[in-house]
């Protein structure tokens, strides 16, 4: 069995949870659309970049809870 990531991309994140990559593009985008309220906690380095999406709060979206209050940090390179 394969380790899963701390840190995932969408379609990774698709797999893991079993629903189809533009359903977790969706629910990054209305995280972004709603400030963090609603929907799976991502990030972008940059406009059109890939989106990096902490495991925890995937495992959250698919609990069905509300994103965590603070950010997460995506820790720096070594």
């Amino acid at each position: 069995m394969n380790a899963v990531p701390q840190w995932m991309q969408t379609h990774q994140v698709a797999e893991y949870a079993g629903r189809h990559h533009k359903t977790v593009l969706k629910a990054v985008q209305t995280y972004q659309r709603t400030q963090g309220r609603k929907g799976l906690e991502g990030y972008q380095s940059a406009p059109r970049a890939r989106h990096t999406i902490p495991r925890e709060a995937v495992d959250r979206w698919l609990r069905g809870e509300p994103p965590k209050k603070t950010r997460s940090r995506i820790p720096a390179a070594v």
